[in-house]
């Protein structure tokens, strides 16, 4: 009990039957003062099947904060629409045989590049909201 500062969680939480139990092992677990820093997909594809049972929405992370009796000290989403448009493209085209891991490279440079720019960066920022392709959150036990 009380006995670590930090708990990571990345890409786990959405394996998780039973959320609930983990957070409060969490909060367990958790020195006065430790915080959980975790990330969560959103707007992604199914992975490792058949254990991947959930999605979260920003309002579902606040909950689990809220009743776990943490601190939210952050929650940002990740990507938005320019990213997830990617995302599904290239994990699609990588099926075509003998280009499709090339066209999918491909794809997610140019969509770094342009993200990169002003333009990109602003749609990328406008849609994050709406079209996460998932969250960052930080949370601190009291």
């Amino acid at each position: 009990d009380a006995e670590f500062n930090t708990i990571l969680l990345s890409d786990v939480l959405e394996h998780i039957p039973r959320p609930e139990d983990l957070w409060a092992e969490i909060v367990r677990l958790l020195a006065p003062g430790g915080k959980l820093i975790m990330n969560v997909p959103f707007l992604y594809w199914l992975h490792e099947q058949p254990h991947d049972y959930y999605r979260y929405t920003e309002f579902a992370l606040r909950r689990f904060v809220d009743q776990s009796g943490m601190r939210l000290v952050q929650l940002v989403p990740l990507g938005g629409a320019p990213e997830v448009m990617t995302d599904i493209l290239a994990k699609n085209v990588l099926r075509v045989p003998r280009i499709g891991k090339t066209v999918a490279l491909l794809a997610q440079g140019l969509t770094s590049l342009f993200i990169g720019t002003r333009l990109g960066k602003k749609l990328s920022d406008s849609t994050a909201a709406s079209f996460p392709s998932g969250y960052f959150l930080v949370a601190e036990k009291p």
